[in-house]
């Protein structure tokens, strides 16, 4: 996609440039909602599907032109991987006559689970045997403090491989030539210091092992 507005103004590169026309684009739509009078009521999520990757074969000079742009903002990996580069997201939501104070939520969402959300949120009727692996995180769009919607949040690659979140841990099970592996997010965000190996959080591992069985049953 050709940048409109600002093309060679983000000092980004190609990809920086389409991010900052689509953050016009948004700013239109909040102008226009507000311009008819609906944006108080007006569900606005702004998301991503996976992590960036800069340099994916194209000869766009993407890589060459970023600068000292880091899109993955100090994470691990990218898209196509496990590590919070490839899965962890930027989910802004805007409902101002539901959401009346801005609030940061940390707990983990799974895209898998918008589905019903979505209905709860908006109270929509929708038959509830299509989203039958769908849950409802609608609590978590509405306050930053409240109990955890899942117990386990899992997160996938394009190879099938998964990771598994519970509160701040992570655990990465041992894929091809990749050993196992357990991450504390809240301390080790950018997943360097693996601790699957230490004795006090054996019960935590073992844990994790259990659920990973049930899920390939």
């Amino acid at each position: 996609m050709a940048s409109i507005h600002s093309k060679g103004k983000s000092h980004a590169g190609i990809y920086g440039d389409v991010i900052q026309d689509f953050d016009y684009c948004v700013g239109q739509i909040v102008k226009t909602l507000k311009a008819q009078g609906i944006f108080d009521n007006t569900l606005i999520i702004i998301t991503s599907d996976n992590g960036p990757m800069v340099k994916e074969g194209y000869i766009d000079g993407a890589l060459e032109h970023i600068g000292s742009h880091d899109p993955v903002g100090g994470l691990r990996g990218a898209k196509y991987s496990l590590y919070e580069g490839g899965t962890r997201m930027p989910f802004v939501v805007s409902w101002p006559k539901k959401i009346k104070h801005a609030f940061i939520q940390n707990q983990s969402f799974c895209f898998m689970d918008m589905l019903a959300t979505l209905a709860d949120l908006t109270k929509a009727r929708a038959n509830k045997n299509s989203f039958n692996d769908s849950k409802s995180a609608a609590r978590l769009f509405l306050k930053a403090e409240t109990k955890a919607y899942r117990q386990y949040v899992i997160t996938q690659n394009n190879s099938g491989d998964i990771a598994m979140h519970k509160g701040d841990w992570k655990y990465i099970p041992a894929y091809k030539k990749e050993p196992a592996q357990l991450y504390n997010l809240k301390t080790d965000y950018k997943e360097q210091n693996n601790v699957v190996k230490l004795t006090n959080l054996k019960s935590l591992v073992q844990e994790f092992e259990q659920k990973v069985r049930q899920l390939k049953q």
